[in-house]
């Protein structure tokens, strides 16, 4: 005759047994067959003390604590904005940081890390971590512009005006990589190059024609002008000349100065 049973021996274990007999005086001896459930086995702790800090405009470098010594792994969870956690990535077993790339500048991130462990095809989570949240940083500055190679082209003089007390000189720049100019006077009409002397350094403008006044000594002098471009590499050519003669300041009744 057969008989057979199963019996539960333990909350992984499930045994049947199978009995075999006949009519003889030396009974077959039963045979026993096993086989084990796939569960998620022994349980994981859930890693602690997790801390996010901004290592730049665009990273954050994540870690924590590994408080168990079975899991297969962990897993990274983000939020930003505020908005729901979601899975970033994950890592080996052992490891205890991350590093976040590619984010956004001054943004704000949180981050969950939670321990995970396969057994017998099946997965074991770990509660999440404490959470911790960080901003990136601001972005660093541009860098500057690269240094002239060339010097400046030489100003063009547009000419010189009188006015009570000064004489301005009015000149158009020919050039994009100017640090400023130098304004070069010498008495006379007609003046040596180791006449002329700098009166003026005004720096560079947007705007055209550029024009500066010139505190000049007393009326009915004649000056004459001219203007240098200058960069770190060195300096223009000078511009054409020009010429002007300051004025007779003339002070009239009702207290306005004139040019005569």
């Amino acid at each position: 005759m057969i008989g057979h049973r199963s019996f539960t021996l333990v909350a992984t274990t499930s045994l049947a047994v199978v009995l075999l007999g006949c009519d003889r005086a030396a009974p077959v001896a039963p045979i026993l067959e096993a086989g084990t459930r796939g569960i998620g086995g022994p349980t994981v702790n859930a890693p602690s003390n997790t801390s996010a800090t901004a290592a730049s405009s665009s990273r954050i470098d994540v870690s924590w604590q590994d408080n168990s010594s079975n899991e297969t792994g962990f897993e990274i969870w983000r939020s930003s904005g505020g908005a729901a956690f979601t899975r970033l990535s994950a890592t080996g077993a052992g490891v205890t940081t991350y590093g976040d790339g590619g984010l956004d500048a001054l943004a704000s991130y949180c981050y969950q890390v939670r321990a995970l462990r396969t057994y017998d095809s099946k997965i074991s989570y770990s509660t999440f971590s404490n959470t911790a949240c960080t901003s990136t940083l601001a972005p660093p500055p541009p860098p500057p512009p690269p240094p002239p190679s060339t010097v400046p082209a030489a100003p063009t003089l547009q000419g010189v005006s009188a006015s009570p007390w000064g004489l301005t000189v009015w000149w158009w720049d020919n050039s994009d990589n100017e640090d400023g100019f130098k304004i070069e006077s010498c008495v006379g009409e007609v003046c040596a190059d180791s006449d002329f002397g700098v009166v003026a350094t005004p720096g560079t403008s947007s705007y055209q024609p550029h024009s500066l006044q010139i505190a000049v000594g007393p009326g009915g002098v004649t000056y004459t002008f001219r203007v240098r471009a200058f960069n770190s590499v060195g300096e223009s050519a000078p511009s054409d000349t020009g010429i002007g003669i300051e004025c007779m300041v003339v002070i009239a009744e009702d207290g306005e100065t004139y040019c005569q």
